[in-house]
């Protein structure tokens, strides 16, 4: 009987969902392991069903790993300042190759869905210049988000998916973090969500505290958390355990 209430429990709580945030935008930033997980084309199939029953996505991909093996296709070598790729002239052609066939990827599985996306240069980039001494060369951030754009498509009732290049007023191109794109991205378009996919972190029995009653997948993972569950969570574990996701909350607004 408890496995029957359990799922009635969760097709109401989708219900619920789906009537508070219906009409809303969700941005999701996808880390590219995702993308090679035998797994990936039902996140897609998941992620139609949303835009189908209302809500307006954006999705962001991420591009890091991928980037490393077309670089390393072509004898290109990084250097990293930190945790950021130097990214030098002659390796940026490339790294746009590697964004765009990731964005290109995510368009592919949407079509199968009969869900019309579009890739989409929204992001004006500059470039981050000599940071420490080093001059980081095609690096950039974020210099703004074209929010009216990837509104009027969103409106169409498209999904808009935006690589990790920022350009300039004379079309320089940049390599700019996915996340930070997508964090720019949801404060923008005022986003009621933001998503990160990854296959790794997560919240698990190795590095947290898992009060009693929360469902733990075959991986040792919290597979779901209600409202009042991720609160208990929270007051049992170390502060430091959850202050990146505060923190990712602060810059979107939120």
């Amino acid at each position: 009987m408890d496995k029957y209430s359990s799922q009635v429990d969760l097709i109401r709580e989708a219900f619920h969902y789906q009537s508070r945030f219906a009409d809303s935008t969700m941005v999701f930033k996808v880390d590219f392991p995702v993308l090679e997980h035998p797994l990936f084309p039902s996140l897609v199939k998941d992620m139609a069903l949303l835009s189908q029953t209302g809500f307006r996505l954006v999705i962001v991909p991420g591009a890091r790993e991928w980037i490393d093996s077309v670089l390393g296709e072509y004898d290109i070598t990084s250097q990293y300042n930190g945790s950021k790729r130097i990214t030098s002239s002659s390796a940026m052609p490339f790294v746009e190759m590697a964004a765009f066939h990731t964005a290109t990827r995510f368009m592919t599985g949407f079509s199968g869905s009969r869900i019309d996306a579009v890739i989409r240069k929204c992001i004006w980039g500059r470039g981050l210049g000599v940071v420490e001494g080093v001059d980081m060369q095609h690096t950039g951030t974020v210099d703004k988000i074209y929010a009216a754009s990837l509104s009027r498509v969103l409106e169409l009732g498209m999904v808009p998916i935006l690589p990790c290049i920022g350009r300039n007023s004379t079309g320089k191109p940049y390599n700019v973090l996915s996340t930070e794109i997508a964090l720019q991205t949801a404060a923008s378009l005022k986003a009621s969500k933001l998503f990160i996919i990854s296959l790794s972190g997560g919240i698990n029995l190795k590095h947290h505290k898992i009060p009693d009653g929360i469902e733990i997948g075959g991986n040792d993972k919290t597979t779901r958390l209600s409202p009042h569950e991720a609160l208990s969570l929270l007051e049992i574990n170390p502060a430091g355990a959850i202050r990146h996701w505060r923190s990712l909350s602060l810059q979107c607004g939120h």
